[in-house]
């Protein structure tokens, strides 16, 4: 086959599509499972076997079959159902094909010969049809990170739609242009689809430090819940310890005392005896830790306030809820109530239950309060005294809610506060 302008464009671009398979079929699979040479040489299969019938044959049926073959090779590196992977195969060779059929259509060609060989040979159409279905999986890829729980930034957006267009504007400028030869236009197009690649590598290298800043952080939070929960189990220990000593120690006088029925020495050293056993007290004991951490951090440091506390806690070790998200909620969520309950007289309520059950993650919480409940434009605001710098628990726990697909209730009726919240989560 004589290698033509065309033809050394369609290669280039070609090279180009080996990316776009590559975004397409990461935004369907997280998870690689075979070693780095492995996917890179799946890839690149895609573009060795595409060109090679290209360039030999040009027919459209076996540049299809080749092209959902090779696809589904890159599959292969991803740990996924044998289902899964085709219905994403099919997915990703009619998102490619879109582009393809619209440029053709737009571009006067209508003819599809599906067993001869093709003859289409409009340079500007070809780059179009690979800018256009890069800008499709550039969207597509950031849609699947939204659905992942992932951030995508505004900017993000802004670059994903505007950096393929307009180098897609240039490119056809210089294309048009009178004065350009065959190696500008070869030379062009490589350059095009580079700014193109490294502006998009270099957003997800940053991404991925990112990522990796925010897992350390997360890490580290976690450190320190262990630590609070290991300092807890840890000073009851002490305490039980303290106590069995003293309590031996002290047996044969009160058994003296009591034969004695000297009453009002026995009280006194059993009165010091109850002072010494300050045991914190575990409201959950479930196994994850940020779970237990944060519940019997804030529940302890109210139980000197006479607060009637009642829990109900029944999830499993491991949630697929981030720490933090998790942390805030149940901690935005116990500091209004604890705050509520520091403003009521006796007595004081407080009932707390966090389930899981087939995916979905039930919170209720209620507690008695005083202090009238006011609301602004349909929310309820802070009712402390700086409520400017207040305010935002509602919200936190409100925004965690929205993140995972859930809904809040909340009722307040005869100084009884209620909030009920459904997180649907995958286990």
């Amino acid at each position: 086959m004589n290698f033509d302008l065309y033809t050394w464009i369609y290669l280039i671009t070609n090279c180009f599509s080996m990316i776009i398979v590559y975004k397409f079929v990461t935004a369907f699979f997280a998870e690689r499972i075979t070693k780095p040479i492995v996917c890179l040489t799946s890839y690149l299969s895609y573009f060795i076997c595409t060109s090679f019938v290209y360039i030999i044959w040009d027919i459209p049926v076996l540049t299809m079959s080749v092209n959902v073959v090779t696809i589904f090779v890159a599959t292969i590196n991803y740990k996924s159902s044998l289902k899964k992977k085709l219905v994403a195969v099919a997915y990703i060779y009619v998102f490619m094909l879109i582009p393809e059929l619209l440029v053709s259509a737009i571009t006067n060609y209508f003819n599809f010969p599906m067993f001869d060989s093709g003859y289409y040979n409009n340079i500007t159409g070809l780059i179009i049809v690979r800018i256009l279905t890069y800008l499709e999986a550039l969207i597509f890829y950031n849609v699947k990170s939204i659905k992942r729980h992932q951030t995508v930034g505004g900017i993000q957006w802004i670059a994903t739609i505007f950096i393929p267009v307009s180098t897609l504007f240039i490119k056809i400028f210089l294309i048009d242009s009178k004065t350009s030869t065959k190696s500008d236009i070869i030379v062009s197009t490589i350059i095009i689809f580079l700014i193109n690649l490294l502006t998009f590598y270099l957003y997800d290298s940053l991404s991925a430090s990112y990522i990796q800043k925010t897992k350390a952080t997360v890490l580290a939070k976690e450190r320190e819940m262990y630590y609070n929960q290991c300092v807890m189990m840890q000073e009851t220990a002490e305490n039980l310890q303290r106590f069995k000593h003293d309590i031996n120690n002290q047996f044969i006088s009160i058994k003296e005392l009591v034969s004695s029925e000297k009453y009002d020495e026995l009280k006194k050293i059993i009165s010091g005896l109850s002072e010494q056993l300050d045991i914190k007290k575990m409201y959950s004991t479930t196994g994850n830790i940020a779970v237990d951490s944060i519940i019997n951090y804030k529940l302890n440091s109210i139980t000197e306030s006479n607060v009637e506390i009642t829990t109900e806690i029944a999830v499993p070790e491991t949630l697929e809820v981030e720490i933090n998200d998790m942390v805030s909620l149940i901690g935005n969520i116990l500091d209004n109530a604890i705050y509520a309950l520091k403003e009521v007289g006796a007595p004081k309520k407080l009932y707390f239950k966090l389930a899981y059950n087939r995916g979905r993650i039930l919170i209720k919480e209620t507690n008695n309060y005083k202090t009238e409940i006011q609301y602004v434009n349909g929310e309820i605001v802070s009712a402390k005294d700086n409520s400017g710098e207040h305010g935002f628990g509602l919200k936190n726990i409100e925004k965690i809610v929205n993140k995972y697909n859930g809904y809040s209730e909340i009722n307040h009726s005869s100084n009884i506060f209620t909030m009920n919240i459904l997180m649907f989560v995958n286990n």
